[in-house]
């Protein structure tokens, strides 16, 4: 029909073989008597078999097609050797648009990486804007294609792309081999759009869906696209498969359209091909006889051109042709037949523009062209283009950008001689760059680049995103692909797609909304409920044995061992171990619990406020209570200690951790940052992050190192005293056990973090916990014991077997303890003698004899503290016997010293008692039996 349209300037599907001038004096025309036909399939081995096998095979004028890839790269290598041109309509390889590989094909569809622009651009019309991945069978052509499916999804802002190849035998677990091999690893990125680029669908696409199925991916969740060469007429309706038919259900592929699939009513080529009658089915069948027990024979009826639809590719094949005639006849009127070099005839000052452009393209501007041109045997009979070789030449110009490649003097390939290979167009082949017009599939221009010349421009093409959808019918449902959208001109870069009268798209799930989600939602390594619930249920169990703590101290100030302890003191490192304990609060947090961004930096910022504070409040608060205690022992008669005085070195490691703190803040703060540490499955993992923590952690370390150093220095200072004054013991256990907690702990916590968090969380709460836990539990425990179970009793039982506790510690036998106080009472001013009293020698059993030296101890409680002497030794004795906070100061068995009065203003004065109880009757009596 093609051949005959341009034989007879038909302009019923192509205006211009009417209008063109070009056309008005063109003597070119096709022998349609002198025509062959054949069916290539998909078989290369068909093209070499048919062409070589025709007696005149060296006096062909041109190829058409064939379709499919394979038969074209054959009939491409062939073409070469006849000299002729091919044009294919169908056949997508890149490698057709390479000079240097095959100078003489043309195609009037596109090539894979316009199909491949315009499938990235069908997606993103989709809502798939990301996470791809790409399945193909490792075939050239499907490698092509991936290849080109990755440019174009990069270039239209796809980040995520990975590639699976599958080979036979499919099955196993090979990698790039199997089927179920790419699946896994579909499955394990979780990336739900995926485009299957198969040469062979009908041996592959079976094994696809097999797999696809048994890893879950087929499901309304997934978006498929599959290469448009797929058979999809087998696929639904051969395969008997079920699995390539859930497969393909809501499944996309994207064509190049004919004009026929556009627009059926008004399509001029199928209105043509509809009016053909039953002499064209005889010609046509005389073109290709085949005998009716050969393989392929089909009979058609005479109303064929009627009742059956054109097969797909048939507009591309007409326009091919059409695109033949027509370079033919731009030759002819640029060349005069049969001449070559400066006999060529200039008809206009454009031609002769032309003429020029020609020769320069060609490399050769002596016009020593090869070229023939006219009609000889009915054929075009322009022949010519003979592959030329020259030695390289320094001052050599007639080299062609787009048709010579010239190597580097210096890359000698094993002593063989350098040469500049040209390849010289015939002006037929030049002729169909050069041409335009409006065929059956829209408008035929070729020249898409200066490089690429022998592409079709793929601006001008109608493309098809095809949808395959379950279909009611009578005798029920079935699968078909449906055209819902089309994009008509501009391409992937200024097209858009339209919604047919067809649509809209139906996905796998049945409706027209596509997945919400472009991947399944990967491992975000949030922070788990139940490992959650264990972190706060431990904030709460510190926070409210803290509070317990408060309470105590509060509801037993009065007591003895509170007052001895310093309330004040005993509430400032509760409040420090409440600080500390709340951090645990701000880092069980993450996105999971609907925290945004700003608050999860926000808590990141105040964390390290949290635990470097606290615990600075708790052993600062601990080395000031135990100072105080040191500089009450050093002063003499009239001297107070107020709390002001003890708090200096807690005032400055305090203001040096906040300037530190607000510098970090300030300079190079913690923000919440949630990275990716898995680029493949998409697993990220989300913490407080600083790009210089390590500036402000060492010196923040430094001073919270100090401040325990300090504290356990002054706890050794004052480990004679009194347990109830100083808790040295108990101050020593608590560093310890901290001790090995941080030095175990935080390499653990280094460890974790960033590997998991639900561990990472735990580690960290459980060594803030500890602190806080073990300062309160040890120091104000033991308290709390002997307030609620007081010791009283086992002194009794010691009494009543003839054992007395005398004042100061020492134990007489048989002796009532208020008669032991009287004793010594009596006895402290005869016995103080020499050294301004303190110095002692020892008389009788009676070792230790107390002097009263008592200090001051402002905001505090009544307090004595006796000294001993021993000997002739003049130095201090502060045993934890020596020391002792009274409770009730009117009591009867108090001995007559100097106490610490409580004055009005808060502070705690020395005095000396001016009435001492008088001992009673027992006291006397028990006094005359001592002596």
């Amino acid at each position: 029909m093609a051949m005959e349209h341009f034989n007879n300037r038909d302009s019923s599907v192509v205006p211009e073989l009417g209008t063109d001038p070009l056309m008005e004096n063109c003597s070119v025309y096709f022998p349609i008597d002198d025509m062959d036909a054949a069916d290539t399939t998909t078989l290369p081995n068909q093209v070499s078999r048919f062409i070589m096998n025709y007696p005149k095979s060296h006096d062909r004028c041109a190829i058409f097609g064939p379709f499919y890839d394979e038969p074209a790269l054959e009939a491409g290598v062939i073409s070469y050797g006849l000299n002729v041109p091919v044009i294919t309509h169908g056949a997508e390889d890149n490698r057709f648009a390479m000079e240097r590989q095959f100078p003489n094909v043309f195609r009037t569809n596109v090539h894979l990486h316009a199909m491949g622009d315009l499938a990235i651009s069908a997606l993103r019309s989709k809502g798939r804007t990301d996470f791809l991945n790409v399945i193909y069978s490792t075939h050239p052509y499907s490698i092509q294609h991936s290849e080109t499916i990755n440019n174009a999804a990069k270039e239209q802002g796809f980040k995520r792309i990975y590639h699976h190849g599958i080979a036979p035998p499919y099955v196993g677990m090979e990698p790039g081999r199997s089927a179920w091999y790419a699946m896994e690893n579909v499955k394990k990125n979780t990336f739900r759009t995926i485009f299957v680029a198969l040469h062979d669908a009908i041996e592959q696409i079976s094994f696809v869906a097999d797999a696809a199925e048994e890893y879950g991916l087929i499901s309304p969740d997934y978006v498929w696209m599959f290469s448009g060469n797929i058979d999809f007429d087998y696929a639904l309706y051969g395969s008997g498969n079920s699995n390539v038919t859930k497969l393909l259900k809501g499944a996309a592929f994207m064509r190049q359209m004919d004009g026929f699939d556009v627009d059926p009513e008004g399509d001029h080529f199928l209105k043509s091909w509809k009016s053909q009658d039953a002499e064209t089915v005889a010609t046509v069948q005389g073109l290709n006889p085949i005998l009716a027990d050969e393989p392929g024979y089909y009979n058609p009826p005479e109303d064929y051109f009627q009742v059956i639809t054109p097969m797909r590719g048939s507009g591309f094949m007409y326009d091919a042709v059409i695109a033949q005639g027509m370079g033919a006849c731009w030759a002819e009127a640029n060349f005069v037949a049969g001449g070559g070099g400066n006999n060529q005839k200039r008809r206009t000052q454009e031609e002769a523009d032309t003429k020029s452009s020609l020769a320069a393209v060609e490399g050769d501007k002596t016009g020593n062209e090869e070229v023939g041109g006219g009609k000889s045997n009915g054929r075009i009979a322009a022949r010519g283009g003979t592959r030329r070789a020259q030695y390289l030449r320094p001052s050599s110009s007639a080299r062609s950008p787009a048709s010579t490649k010239v190597v580097p003097a210096d890359s000698s390939h094993q002593g063989r001689t350098l040469k500049e290979v040209k390849y010289s167009r015939k002006p037929n082949m030049v002729g169909i760059s050069e041409i335009t017009f409006t065929g059956a599939t829209g408008k035929v221009q070729f020249k898409e680049s200066k490089r690429y010349y022998k592409n079709r421009n793929r601006r001008v093409f109608t493309y098809g995103l095809y949808n395959i959808q379950e279909v009611q019918e009578d005798e029920g449902s079935s699968l078909k692909y449906i055209l819902t959208d089309i994009l008509t001109e501009g391409g992937a870069e200024e097209g858009t797609w339209e919604e047919t009268e067809n649509g809209p798209f139906i996905f796998a799930s049945g409706t027209s909304r596509p997945p919400e989600l472009l991947r399944a939602v990967p491992e975000q390594n949030y922070l788990s409920r139940g490992v959650r619930f264990t972190g706060l249920f431990f904030m709460s169990i510190a926070l409210a044995t803290i509070f317990a703590a408060v309470v105590f101290v509060a509801l037993k100030s009065k007591h003895s061992l509170v007052r001895g302890a310093q309330p004040m003191f005993l509430n400032a490192f509760a409040f420090g171990a409440t600080t500390m304990t709340l951090s645990i609060f701000t880092l069980s947090w993450d996105e999971s619990y609907g925290w945004s961004e700003d608050q999860l930096t926000a808590a990141c910022q105040t964390t390290p406020w949290l635990v470097v504070l606290g615990y600075i409040i708790i052993y600062c608060s601990l080395f000031s209570k135990l100072w105080r205690i040191n500089q009450i022992l050093q002063f003499r008669r009239s001297r107070k200690v107020d709390a002001k005085a003890v708090l200096g070195p807690f005032a400055a490691l305090m203001l040096c951790a906040v300037v530190v703190l607000s510098v970090w803040t300030g300079v190079d703060p913690r923000t919440w940052h949630r990275e990716e540490i898995d680029d493949y499955t998409g697993e990220t993992y989300g913490s407080c992050r600083s790009d210089h923590s390590i500036a402000f952690l060492i010196p923040l370390a430094c001073i919270m190192v100090l401040s325990t150093i300090l504290a356990a220095f002054m706890s050794w200072k004052t480990k004679d005293i009194q347990e109830r004054f100083s808790e040295s013991s108990w101050i020593f256990y608590t560093i310890f056990a901290q001790l090995q907690v941080l030095l175990v702990g935080i390499p653990v916590v280094v460890i974790l973090d960033g590997a998991s968090t639900d561990a990472a969380y735990l580690g960290k709460t459980l060594v803030i916990w500890t602190v806080p836990m073990s300062t309160v539990l040890l120091l104000i425990g033991p308290k709390a014991v002997k307030v609620f179970f007081p010791e009283e009793k086992v002194s009794k039982s010691r009494a009543s077997r003839g054992v007395s506790m005398a004042p100061g510690g020492v134990t007489v036998s048989g002796m009532s303890p208020s008669a032991a106080n009287s004793l010594f009472s009596a006895n402290s001013s005869v016995m103080s003698k020499g050294n301004n009293n303190s110095s002692y020698k020892s008389r009788g059993p009676m070792d230790h004899i107390k002097q009263g030296r008592t200090g001051s101890v402002a905001g505090s409680t009544d307090v004595t503290i006796p000294t001993s002497t021993h000997g002739s030794d003049t130095s201090v004795h502060r045993k934890k016997s020596s020391v002792k906070f009274q409770k009730d100061m009117g009591s009867n068995d108090l001995p007559c010293e100097e106490v610490i009065q409580p004055g009005l203003d808060g502070t705690m004065r020395t005095q000396e008692e001016e009435q001492c109880p008088k001992p009673g009757n027992d006291a006397e009596e028990s006094k005359e039996e001592v002596q």
